[in-house]
């Protein structure tokens, strides 16, 4: 039933769809959390011992999705991917998140910053992604997470005018107000 809604195995829906089992079943069953994924070890051994017909299906035998370039692991990519992204409930995130793409999973979990991920500004830029009107700009998400890493070297979001909510709100309107200005230009 599965390959019949996602069509091929290497699609979001099946990342999205694997991100949510193994986020869940994790947590519920082993209270995973974010120390014990921020080991690669146990990545690896999920990958290597547990699931790693999975892992193939999806990935072939890339070495580099199993064990070897540790931010390319693909069960650790997904696990981190619905962490960063989630909205309170599964229901919620889900909402959130369907219609995002690998290229929104690569993008968010590719930049954890210095110190590591800032989780609940990463929620919150994936929450205001979705708001009317900002997915008419082209690779917006990666337009906004390059513009936080700037900015989250001299600004700290909490301590903003408005806090992490408006932060976000003002890396958004950067690039609507910048499309608007182009767009005014063009004709």
């Amino acid at each position: 039933m599965l390959r019949n809604e996602t069509k091929k195995i290497n699609s979001y829906v099946f990342d999205m769809y694997m991100g949510f089992t193994l986020y869940r079943v994790l947590k519920e069953n082993y209270g995973f959390n974010e120390r014990l994924a921020a080991q690669d070890e146990v990545w690896r051994y999920l990958s290597l011992e547990v699931l790693p017909d999975l892992v193939q299906e999806r990935c072939g035998m890339n070495d580099d999705r199993f064990y070897k370039v540790p931010r390319r692991i693909w069960l650790r990519t997904i696990w981190w991917y619905i962490h960063l992204s989630w909205q309170g409930t599964e229901e919620e995130t889900r909402y959130i998140v369907k219609d995002n793409s690998a290229d929104e999973i690569l993008q968010l979990v590719d930049r954890s910053g210095d110190g590591g991920y800032r989780v609940e500004l990463t929620r919150e830029i994936i929450r205001q992604l979705n708001i009317d009107g900002n997915r008419e700009v082209p690779r917006l998400l990666r337009r906004v997470l390059k513009l936080n890493t700037a900015r989250v070297k001299m600004i700290e979001p909490e301590l903003a005018e408005g806090g992490i909510e408006s932060y976000v709100a003002d890396l958004y309107k950067y690039f609507s107000k910048n499309l608007s200005k182009a767009e005014e230009m063009s004709r």
